[in-house]
């Protein structure tokens, strides 16, 4: 076996490998205009991305391009439910797939990016796809998902589901539906049901646990799920003893959920364990080697346990104050999201929402009516906060999150 580095093999050879594999799944028709767009699209947009744009949990080129087939092959197929081209009687077959295609750059090339960058992203990404889908709508790019059903471009907020206060559940386990809520929902779902595994990222207090987990117990029958929390202190036998312990022993040397069931494996704060003496993670490594070789080493019986038909969520803030820089070894084996700040309009209607929720149980008191004035007088001394009161070396303390605006919220329940 010959290994060659990236940056001599570049990543065209991906797409070409992708083609190739998709002839069985898509007429030559469609397959060979939309692997021409991945490349001219990608052949700008990376570069663009690299000079102008800012990434707070660094990508590889390889792990973006696989990201952007692995959302195409996850919509477009000939199994699953998915679209298949070879038998579709739909209309307009040709705009149908550079819809996907323009949805799965959308959220693989810019999917990483931080909230500073995206509005850059956006305006170049819209003006080369212009050139290329004429229908493609105006606005932010952000803004627009894809409805399997009717396989069309539509504005996240179209989707968002209704919401209803469940007093029982614990402030923090609380999930407002917003369109932010919704389209890491919809992504999350659909590369969960494909098969591929998803890095969450993002600011302190964003909800990336929250959208997860609430993904996670709603999800569907066949999906069983565990949840792992890495701390400075993980080692790698933690991390063996929860596979070990949420796994069932299907034979001597291998590992899997209980029968016709996926295993969903959701690792928060990935990037928390200690560096050893050589500046690697030994908990990711081993993370990295049981979805890279399907299996860890029993280093008691010294035999390889596989395991099957496991798939990983993670996330994590970006490196610092305790957190460390992840090897691109094991984060290019993710679809990686970026979880921007919440917008001033979103937090209002989540704590809105809430508020207003727990002060309609009692009907007779009359207070629900002084939900959002009270929310918003909230949310404006947060900004304030935030902008007023900086960090400085005798003032380290100074570091307000959304968390801080929670418990406000949940001191008033």
């Amino acid at each position: 076996m010959v290994h060659l580095e990236a940056v001599h093999l570049g990543w065209e050879p991906l797409v070409t490998t992708w083609e190739e594999k998709m002839a069985a799944e898509m007429p030559e028709e469609y397959l060979k205009p939309l692997c021409q767009n991945i490349r001219e699209v990608c052949t700008i947009m990376l570069p663009f991305v690299r000079k102008n744009c800012k990434e707070m949990v660094g990508s590889v080129d390889a792990n973006l391009i696989t990201s952007a087939l692995q959302l195409i092959s996850s919509f477009i197929g000939t199994e699953g439910g998915r679209l298949d081209l070879k038998k579709s009687q739909l209309p307009d077959l040709q705009i149908i797939v550079m819809n996907y295609l323009t949805f799965a750059l959308c959220w693989s090339l810019g999917a990483n990016l931080h909230d500073s960058s995206r509005q850059t992203f956006s305006d170049k990404f819209r003006q080369e796809m212009k050139k290329r889908f004429l229908q493609y709508p105006d606005g932010d790019i952000y803004d627009y998902g894809i409805d399997p059903e009717t396989h069309k471009l539509q504005l996240w907020v179209e989707k968002i589901p209704p919401f209803h206060y469940d007093p029982a559940k614990s402030f923090f386990e609380i999930l407002v539906p917003t369109g932010d809520t919704t389209k890491y929902m919809f992504l999350l779902n659909t590369l969960i049901g494909a098969g591929y595994n998803v890095l969450i990222t993002g600011e302190t207090g964003v909800g990336k646990s929250v959208v997860t987990k609430d993904f996670l117990t709603n999800a569907p029958e066949h999906i069983v799920s565990a949840c792992v929390n890495f701390s400075g202190k993980t080692t790698t036998k933690n991390l063996q003893d929860a596979f070990e312990g949420n796994l069932q022993a299907k034979g001597k040397t291998l590992l899997g959920p209980p029968g016709g069931k996926k295993m969903i494996f959701f690792i928060d704060d990935v990037n928390m364990p200690q560096l050893d003496r050589y500046g690697s993670q030994p908990p990711c490594e081993l993370l990295r080697q049981c979805i890279d070789a399907g299996g860890f080493y029993d280093t008691k019986k010294l035999v390889f346990k596989q395991i099957k038909d496991t798939r990983f969520v993670c996330a994590c803030a970006p490196p610092g104050g305790g957190r460390n820089a992840v090897t691109p070894r094991l984060f290019r084996h993710f679809n990686m999201i970026w979880v921007p700040d919440l917008s001033e309009n979103s937090m209002r209607t989540i704590f809105s929402s809430i508020l207003k929720g727990f002060l309609e149980l009692n009907e007779q008191s009359g207070l629900s009516i002084f939900a959002d004035p009270v929310i918003k007088a909230s949310v404006d001394i947060y900004q304030k906060a935030i902008n007023d009161f900086l960090p400085t070396p005798s003032k380290c303390h100074y570091t307000f999150n959304l968390r801080d605006l929670s418990k406000v919220v949940q001191g008033m329940l």
